[in-house]
């Protein structure tokens, strides 16, 4: 249940990333944020989305549902798993 938890976080964090503002640098006064949609999902789409595409796919399920040994020893499973450490590392700084 915990690893079902955690996906629904994940999805509801990709949710919002498409509708928070982001910094951009402006000349000669700093920064200020984005806030045009359109430039918001664009920035997303180009940077941090697929990252969250992939932290999603609920591996764990997926395995008991298929009741594949194979499964589990794929070496790409280990590699998703380690996007989502770097996808709790990301939500870890944003609450800093």
């Amino acid at each position: 249940y915990i690893s079902f938890i955690i996906d629904l976080i994940f999805l509801i964090d990709m949710i919002l990333h498409f509708f928070l503002m982001y910094p951009v640098r402006r000349s000669g006064d700093g920064y200020s944020l984005e806030r045009r949609q359109g430039y918001i999902v664009k920035h997303y789409l180009q940077t941090w989305f697929f990252v969250d595409v992939a932290s999603i796919v609920p591996i764990d399920t997926i395995s008991i549902v298929t009741r594949s040994e194979d499964f589990k020893k794929l070496k790409a499973v280990k590699v998703v798993r380690l996007v989502r450490l770097l996808k709790l590392a990301r939500v870890r700084r944003l609450w800093r």
